[in-house]
């Protein structure tokens, strides 16, 4: 019976452990610049001031307040011009390395190709 429990929770143990601690997050941008108020959140309920050279990854959200502005590197080597009042999400791509989905929820954004690359933009225009 010992012997049974314990193979179980080992089991319980690695499919954890393979879950939580191999799951490690690939960047897809980085914050290039920031003018004013400009903040970051995982779950769009508690936000945090953003930084230079901050990473993001899929799912993070971000938004500029009155008067801000940000300059996003997307890993396709895209960039995003962030305006003022703008909230917006970076999706994960559907496993193609050209590709970068950005949801934008409200506000504005350029968008700055540097290559030829396609993009997918979600929002409200």
């Amino acid at each position: 019976m010992w012997r049974l429990g314990s193979r179980c929770l080992f089991l319980l143990v690695l499919l954890t452990c393979g879950t939580v601690c191999g799951a490690a997050r690939t960047p897809v941008g980085e914050i290039l610049s920031l003018e004013g108020s400009v903040e970051f959140s995982t779950n769009k309920t508690v936000w945090h001031p953003a930084k230079t050279n901050q990473l993001l990854y899929a799912f993070d959200y971000l938004r500029t307040l009155k008067n801000s502005r940000a300059m996003l590197r997307l890993a396709d080597l895209g960039r995003v011009r962030i305006n003022e009042q703008t909230t917006l999400t970076i999706l994960p791509a559907s496993g193609r390395a050209d590709e970068t989905k950005v949801n934008i929820m409200m506000g504005a954004a350029y968008l700055l190709l540097l290559l030829e690359v396609e993009w997918v933009v979600f929002g409200s225009f």
